[in-house]
């Protein structure tokens, strides 16, 4: 578990251009549309390496007064994916995009 604004990461909200086509015109709209959140793994985490990476979640997490995360939480989004070996040296950046 991991907050995704440490170490460089952030959330975002996105404004996005949007086309709405009806039976007489089409118009262009700007939204914002999408969440996205950039999570940076670095390259000490985990501090067990090799490790091996093949999913991650995206929860939703109550921290207490203090910057720790409670219990609860809920799973917004998931991915796996293959193995990927991340060596010594080896981090991983992980986006997420929500549509709202």
């Amino acid at each position: 578990m991991k907050k995704i604004e440490s170490d460089g990461g952030s959330i975002d909200i996105v404004l996005e251009t949007l086309e709405v086509n009806t039976a007489t015109n089409q118009t262009e709209v700007q939204k914002y549309t999408t969440i996205k959140f950039t999570l940076y793994v670095l390259e000490n985490e985990p501090a067990q390496k090799p490790f091996t990476f093949n999913e991650a979640g995206l929860y939703a997490v109550k921290f207490d007064e203090n910057g720790k995360p409670t219990n609860d939480k809920i799973l917004v989004a998931r991915f796996t994916t293959q193995d990927k070996n991340l060596g010594p040296t080896d981090g991983i950046i992980i986006e997420w995009s929500i549509l709202v």
